[in-house]
Parts: structure tokens; C-alpha cells; sequence
């Protein structure tokens, strides 16, 4: 689940496997009792279900893409490192969106609200 205090969702639609994860891990849900290795079993098994999430992240390179999920290793899939330049926030965005595009239902791509922020 997303922190919506430090985050901002860009693209896709987490909000199915969200509702999951509130209705199966949450204190008073289905599980009766929060247990972290309940939540981390469930982003396993939606990770194996196709759920994928992307992250704007700030680099030595500019802004980069990278896979927001350890399960993932954080792969960079956008990035200056690769194009051997830095790499603008709206471009990054825009990759980063167009991705999630592909597949809204499995994919998301957000960002931290302090990397929104104008500079």
C-alpha cells in the first residue's frame, strides 16, 4: 500500500491490490491482526499475480525510473546512466507514465511529493 502522505500516484490503478492488502493484513480485517509477514507473503503473491509498481527516484543522473518493489531488485528502467546524460523529471514522468499505461490494472508508477514539488 501507498503512502499517500509521501507519495503521489501518477499512473495505473493500485487501488484493487491496495483493498487486498487493507482487507487482508489490517488490524480488525480479515486476518484479525496485522502481522508483517502476512503483508510481505501478500505483496509476494501479488507480485506473482502481475502486480508491478515504478518510482520516480532522483539520481547523480537526474531523474531515473526504477522498480519500486525489492522484489524486483529496483531495476532501473529508465535512466541517464544507460543514456550517458542526465535525464529530466518530465522526461522521466513521461516514461514512467507511458509504462504504467501499457497495463493499468498490474502496473502503477508514483512518485515522492517532494520530487513534485517545483523547484
Amino acid at each position: 500500500m501507498l503512502n499517500n502522505n509521501a507519495f503521489v500516484v501518477l499512473a495505473g490503478n493500485p487501488s484493487k491490490w491496495d483493498e487486498e492488502i487493507r482487507t487482508r493484513c489490517a488490524p480488525g480485517g480479515v486476518s484479525g491482526t496485522f502481522k508483517s509477514e502476512d503483508l510481505c507473503s501478500m505483496q509476494i503473491d501479488q507480485h506473482h499475480r502481475g502486480r508491478r509498481s515504478a518510482e520516480l527516484v532522483t539520481t547523480i543522473y537526474g531523474y531515473s525510473v526504477r522498480m519500486a518493489s525489492g522484489i524486483d531488485g529496483r531495476a532501473i528502467l529508465f535512466g541517464g546512466r544507460s543514456l550517458g546524460r542526465k535525464v529530466s523529471r518530465e522526461e522521466a514522468i513521461e516514461f514512467g507514465k507511458k509504462w504504467a499505461n501499457e497495463s493499468l490494472e498490474t502496473r502503477e508508477f508514483y512518485a515522492r511529493k517532494t520530487d513534485m514539488a517545483v523547484p
